[in-house]
């Protein structure tokens, strides 16, 4: 099993990439018999540069896997709830935190989910209404490679920022980036999230009629939401 999975990355990825992943229960001995005989191999001691050990889920108290027989598939998972809302139960809690999994856990995640997917679908109604040339973020493009700097990434970021909600749209951006810095930290960018939605709601977006500024923001928040794995068409 260990020169199985050392061969089939090696193979396929090289003598050197970027992320491994398995559960922490993989760590040892499986992950520790990958380097100790991948490392010789490849001639260098960076076959993998960042492992990830995810925690498991717990079903009834009990560990999710095949092996028990207690294991929820995703055909069925989609049958009762919805996948972006299933994604943003998971996003809200951090990849090495063990995870209890119900269907009531799920429902309760999503009823604060619903608030952002609410001012997503204002938004987009709004902007959809206005149509044609009102679709548009006056502001003048440019390559990432002519931007100095943090200017650089993400290269639609001045976008983002544009207009009467550009200040809240920059805290979103700085608290979600500096989140996911650190050790992938979903709950930290989920919370940056329902935050931004507060503020756009309290600055009065949904009786804006100001499409640029409101596009902008759509924009930063239905992006965002992406990194998360929770895409929206009209974005």
């Amino acid at each position: 099993w260990h020169v199985e999975c050392s061969v089939m990355s090696s193979a396929t990825l090289g003598d050197t990439f970027d992320l491994h992943g398995g559960a922490v229960d993989n760590l040892f001995p499986h992950h520790e018999n990958e380097i100790a005989q991948s490392e010789p191999l490849c001639g260098h001691d960076c076959w993998v540069r960042y492992w990830m050990h995810p925690e498991h889920l717990d079903l009834r108290g009990e560990k999710m896997s095949k092996s028990l027989g207690n294991v929820i598939g995703v055909p069925k998972l989609t049958q009762m709830h919805r996948y972006d809302e299933v994604r943003w139960f998971y996003a809200m809690n951090h990849y090495r935190t063990k995870l209890s999994w119900g269907d009531e856990l799920i429902e309760s995640a999503a009823e604060g989910f619903r608030r952002i997917t609410r001012l997503l679908k204002i938004l987009e109604d709004k902007l959809l209404a206005a149509g044609g040339s009102e679709l548009t973020v006056p502001v003048a493009g440019e390559y990432a490679t002519l931007r100095e700097g943090d200017d650089a990434v993400p290269r639609m970021r001045h976008h983002y920022t544009f207009g009467e909600y550009g200040e809240i749209s920059t805290r979103l951006i700085e608290r979600f980036i500096a989140a996911m810095d650190d050790d992938v930290n979903c709950p930290q960018a989920t919370a940056a999230l329902f935050d931004y939605v507060n503020e756009l709601y309290a600055a009065g977006i949904e009786n804006s009629t100001d499409n640029a500024s409101m596009l902008a923001a759509y924009r930063c928040l239905a992006r965002h939401l992406y990194v998360l794995g929770i895409e929206f068409p009209n974005t």
